[in-house]
């Protein structure tokens, strides 16, 4: 999936710098988030999943003048700042399962190659994930644990692994 965040300029930057302003999210239908810019003064808010699916091959740089447009008019009514502008919008190539899941799991024919996809955010919980990996790699203990467990139990696991 090809997905966009736009950097907006506020007109009056201490309202919108990181120690007044939060990180946040709008969970309607569509979800939008967005956060204070760390080292500019710029507000970064993007709209979750657009769904703009593609290959890597077919990825084009280039962003939606439509989704740009759906984003402004969203900031206008949600944060109204007459004055702020759009500064850019940036792509970025986004993976997602279908139900927003992590995978974790061994390839039916061989089950010495662990596969794990995170789901787009798995990022923020790289080194638990890797170490999970590891330890279901190298000592077969988790790779047991895990074959006899359901996968909802499985992400229970996962948030108390200890490092």
């Amino acid at each position: 999936m090809q997905e966009q965040v736009t950097y907006f300029k506020p007109t009056d930057r201490p309202v919108w710098e990181p120690g007044r302003f939060p990180v946040w999210i709008w969970a309607g239908d569509p979800c939008f988030y967005g956060f204070p810019s760390f080292g500019e003064p710029t507000i970064k808010v993007a709209r979750d999943t657009s769904n703009n699916f593609m290959t890597p091959e077919q990825r084009t740089y280039v962003h939606s003048q439509q989704l740009l447009e759906q984003l402004c008019s969203f900031m206008g009514d949600f944060m109204p700042d007459k004055g702020r502008q759009p500064l850019r919008t940036i792509t970025c190539q986004y993976s997602i399962t279908p139900d927003r899941q992590f995978i974790i799991s061994p390839l039916k024919n061989n089950q010495d190659v662990i596969v794990g996809l995170g789901a787009a955010h798995a990022f923020k919980l790289r080194r638990r994930l890797v170490v999970l990996l590891q330890s279901w790699q190298l000592m077969g203990r988790a790779r047991r644990i895990f074959r006899n467990l359901g996968f909802r139990i499985m992400l229970l696991l996962l948030a108390n692994f200890r490092i």
